[in-house]
């Protein structure tokens, strides 16, 4: 039975899971702009027909600039650092997904608003614009879900593998240190020939744990928000459904009609501010994405020659 989430963190970190949360905050604006100079606001406007950019164009350290670096590695890495880092790149493509997705449902909410009518407006083109945007396609969708899912399915597992594998490099070092120790006629150099294998693997593993860790806890914060956005979208939808569905009796159409909009100017203000939370996350998850995979990465370079 594994512990809880958060002594997880402290054992392969060292330090509080709260601390590493407030250090991300102060990096959300270079991460939104990172973010702007290749989707753009409006990179979604016209829907499904535009192209998504390729938002692991962004990763830090570049792919081949990271292969050249393990091509030249002197000593095996661990097995599990090339999953860790293909891992990072389903996380990147799917952060960009996420963000397109957010925007998509930015300019949808924008647009419910342009169509409301005035007060003095007729109901027939009301229920009719009402209509054509309660048939919008939801982003948050269960595709958007089944992402998470598949996402959680990657990482989860891996973390567990990770930990384990750097618990286990862990004991070998101790071991290590503890046979030099006992052998106390080795010389320095053997000392260090001993305990260089057990050192690097500790370190390098201990990087990726603590990475895909984080990440893994972001996605979860992100799961729970995206799933809380797709039931506001549906009581939308139920509200204009309410109007819509009245029929063509006019009594009661004023009251009815500023009940409505009233309901959706107070939902509407909600989920912008909801939408506009979600997005901070998700760029503050793209900046823990290269955030660790330069962890791993200076591990990697700083053992390479030992």
């Amino acid at each position: 039975m594994f512990p809880s989430m958060s002594l997880l963190w402290y054992h392969i970190s060292g330090e509080p899971v709260e601390s590493h949360t407030r250090s991300s905050g102060s990096s959300f604006s270079a991460a939104e702009e990172c973010w702007r100079s290749i989707g753009g606001d409006n990179a979604c406007a016209h829907g499904e027909a535009s192209r998504r950019p390729d938002y692991t164009l962004l990763l830090e350290p570049k792919q081949d600039a990271l292969a050249a670096v393990i091509r030249s590695a002197q000593h095996p890495l661990p097995s599990l650092l090339p999953d860790f880092f293909n891992a990072t790149i389903g996380a990147s493509d799917f952060c960009g997904s996420l963000v397109e997705s957010i925007r998509r449902a930015r300019v949808d909410q924008i647009e419910l608003h342009k169509g409301f009518p005035v007060p003095d407006a007729r109901r027939r083109p009301v229920t009719t614009t009402l209509r054509c945007l309660s048939r919008l396609h939801d982003p948050f969708s269960d595709s958007a879900r089944l992402q998470f899912e598949r996402i959680h399915r990657a990482f989860d597992p891996l973390v567990r593998r990770l930990i384990h594998a750097h618990r286990r490099s862990m004991r070998r070092l101790s071991y290590a240190d503890f046979a030099v120790r006992a052998a106390s006629f080795f010389t320095c150099g053997v000392a260090v020939t001993i305990q260089a294998p057990f050192a690097r693997a500790e370190a390098q593993l201990g990087a990726a744990a603590r990475g895909a860790f984080a990440l893994d806890r972001d996605f979860d914060t992100m799961g729970s928000m995206v799933r809380r956005l797709g039931d506001e979208i549906e009581h939308t939808r139920d509200v204009i459904k309410l109007f819509t569905d009245d029929g063509d009796d006019d009594m009661g159409e004023g009251l009815m009609l500023k009940e409505v909009a009233r309901e959706l100017r107070v939902s509407g203000c909600e989920f912008m501010n909801k939408l506009a939370e979600l997005e901070e996350h998700v760029f503050l998850c793209f900046l823990n994405i290269n955030r660790t995979r330069r962890m791993v990465m200076q591990e990697i370079v700083a053992h390479r020659q030992r």
